[in-house]
C-alpha cells in the first residue's frame, strides 16, 4: 500500500503482508516501485476525474 501526503508531499510504501501497523517506510528504499505506483495513482485520478485541492 502507498500512501501520499498532499500537505507536504511525502510517500509512504508499506508491504502489508509482512508489516501491518505499517513501522517500515518502504518509499526511500523500493523509489522506482514508490514512483511507478504514483504514477499509476495519478493516471487512475485523471481516469476518475478526481481533483485534489489541498
Amino acid at each position: 500500500m502507498r500512501k501520499e501526503f498532499f500537505k507536504d508531499g511525502n510517500s509512504e510504501l508499506y508491504n502489508l503482508q509482512k508489516d501491518l501497523l505499517e513501522t517500515k517506510n518502504l518509499a526511500e528504499i523500493e523509489v522506482k516501485k514508490a514512483k511507478k505506483l504514483l504514477k499509476q495513482l495519478q493516471k487512475w485520478r485523471v481516469s476518475v476525474g478526481l481533483k485534489c485541492q489541498f
